[in-house]
């Protein structure tokens, strides 16, 4: 992957822009950081390790209404990547340049990070939104240094938090939306169709359960079934790992997970 990153200064790229810089660290490195006036300093960052004239580091990240857009491709065109925010990206084909990424994780601003450790001196980070597979973010590191303090830990971003993918039919997904329906958060996002913390849902879902069960309401017929349906997807051993949490004094998860639900086919 030939990149012209290692010139690359805000200053000569935009000219008619206010372009501020101050001392930070990236990835535990100190160096300049060079950020664009007017944005928030996450969005554009240019990056030179120590007094080096070299940029170790670029970063541009949540890039989504259209001024942030022209001002990202501008960039992207500069260092010759062939992306644009924007456009849907095709995980398939950047896997083919890149390689299976080292980690994938999912932000709670709907958003999945996908990290490539292309080689010693080079690794890249694609944010992607979940709701349209557009290219929103993106990070290159060109530094052997700043690579070996940050590869550890992005390594083990989302080991511990699974992506679980729930299939119900039409009556248990009917259900899961009464069950949520006093949650506008979760709600949203079961209609949207994103991803939704493990710990919230089955939390909700049980203290919706509680509530039925001291107006009286039946729970073992209506809502036991479809806690379990969705439990056993998950834990396919212990169906009743959240059954067994209603009525108890403290809710408890012990894996951290989301979960994003589908409708079963009827075809």
């Amino acid at each position: 992957m030939n990149l012209k990153l290692n010139m690359l200064t805000f200053k000569e790229i935009f000219k008619h822009y206010d372009i501020y810089e101050q001392e930070i660290e990236y990835g535990g490195v100190p160096g300049q950081g060079e950020m664009i006036v007017n944005y928030f300093c996450h969005k554009f960052l240019c990056f030179k390790k120590g007094n080096n004239k070299e940029v170790a580091a670029m970063s541009l990240s949540e890039i989504e209404n259209s001024k942030e857009r022209r001002v990202g491709n501008v960039i992207l065109k500069e260092i010759g990547i062939g992306l644009k925010f924007g456009e849907k990206i095709d995980i398939k084909e950047i896997e083919k340049i890149c390689g299976a990424p080292v980690a994938i994780d999912y932000d709670f601003t709907d958003m999945f990070r996908y990290h490539y450790s292309i080689s010693p001196d080079l690794f890249i980070c694609i944010e992607v939104k979940e709701q349209n597979n557009k290219l929103i973010g993106l990070e290159i590191i060109n530094d052997v240094e700043v690579i070996s303090e940050i590869i550890d830990c992005r390594k083990s971003i989302g080991k511990d938090r699974r992506i679980y993918h729930v299939v119900l039919d039409r009556k248990q997904y009917y259900k899961l939306e009464c069950l949520l329906r006093g949650n506008n958060t979760l709600s949203k996002y079961l209609a949207e169709n994103k991803a939704i913390c493990g710990y919230e849902l089955f939390k909700e879902i049980i203290c919706q359960l509680e509530l039925l069960k001291e107006d009286g309401c039946g729970i073992e017929e209506y809502g036991i079934p479809i806690l379990k349906a969705i439990t056993s997807q998950i834990y396919s051993k212990n169906e009743y790992y959240f059954v067994k949490q209603i009525g108890a004094k403290e809710f408890v998860c012990e894996e951290d997970f989301v979960v994003k639900f589908d409708l079963k086919s009827e075809i």
